[in-house]
């Protein structure tokens, strides 16, 4: 059975004062190039979120990591191949995921003012599509995210990105099995998890096991204690 743990932070709780010391100068260059305040500091708490996750994982120090990015962007770790990490971050919360094998994670606030027929029809396969239509319209956002969240997930641990031909990628077999017809036969199989997430966000990873135990945990105090 894989373990993968899932790390859930709320960012309010960090401040962006205590955050830019454990970056690296890239990454603080990366943030200076960020114009919006809010942006600009949701990118400063989750780096060094994902840095002071790590420390303790490995029990090394935060500014010990070295980054770099593969296919699509895809950041991992310099010179260490044998832990995988995914990272997500919205409206204030984060989750990061730390796994043996390649692993997506993702989280989103449920936004109802968006038209989620209209971008379903657009992004989603059949199924998924037929899904948020039939649900009852004060619940179609929950439903829309849900298949979003495992959509995105997918993306991220494959290392696709939104190159990837999304109507013809379906998260809504019963066994959790994601089902991407653009992919030659043979392909690896990738599995869809929800998670627990705070009222009116949805939140779900991907991975290639379908034996899984997941341990989630609020690290949002972490900082402090390090």
């Amino acid at each position: 059975m894989t373990q993968i743990r899932v790390y859930g932070a709320d960012l309010c709780r960090l401040t962006a004062e205590d955050c830019y010391p454990i970056l690296d100068s890239s990454e603080a260059q990366r943030a200076a190039s960020i114009s919006h305040l809010l942006v600009r500091e949701e990118f400063v708490k989750t780096r060094a979120l994902l840095r002071t996750v790590l420390g303790a994982y490995t029990d090394r120090s935060p500014r010990d990591f070295t980054f770099t990015t593969g296919v699509n962007g895809k950041p991992r770790l310099v010179g260490d191949d044998q832990i995988h990490f995914n990272v997500s971050h919205a409206a204030g919360r984060a989750l990061i995921a730390i796994a043996p094998g390649a692993v997506g994670i993702d989280i989103e606030r449920a936004d109802k003012s968006i038209n989620h027929l209209e971008v379903a029809a657009e992004i989603f396969s059949p199924e998924e599509y037929a899904a948020v239509e039939r649900a009852p319209r004060l619940d179609r956002s929950e439903i829309f995210f849900t298949i979003w969240t495992r959509k995105e997930a997918y993306l991220k641990a494959t290392g696709c990105g939104f190159s990837a031909n999304l109507e013809r990628i379906s998260s809504m077999t019963p066994d959790r099995e994601i089902e991407d017809t653009s992919m030659p036969q043979g392909s690896e199989h990738w599995f869809a998890y929800d998670l627990p997430a705070p009222e009116f966000f949805r939140a779900a990873l991907v991975t290639s096991s379908d034996s899984l135990e997941i341990s989630m945990s609020d690290v949002s105090g972490i900082l402090q204690a390090h």
